[in-house]
């Protein structure tokens, strides 16, 4: 696990925002590959990332569940051969 600090934007007791200068939170973040020694059985590949990786950071517009679901919906799973929407 990866920690950093960082300024943590908060409301005060006033009900005001409170954006800080200066670091007052730590934010912890964890990656998939953390997990990998807890695998049974992992497995590691390689893939070409402008066609394999559609990350999740904003609520809307780019880097979105929406493009991140449009993204997914061209990928073909293993043994399918047709779309991945229709593959169970």
């Amino acid at each position: 696990m990866a920690s950093r600090r960082e300024e943590g934007a908060f409301v005060d007791d006033g009900g005001q925002m409170v954006k800080p200068e200066t670091p007052n939170a730590v934010k912890l973040e964890q990656f998939v590959f953390d997990a990998i020694p807890l695998a049974a059985n992992p497995l590691v590949y390689t893939t070409d990332r402008a066609e394999e990786f559609s990350p999740v950071k904003n609520a809307h517009g780019h880097d979105s569940p929406a493009t991140s679901r449009r993204d997914r919906s061209v990928v073909t799973p293993a043994g399918c051969s047709r779309p991945a929407s229709t593959c169970r």
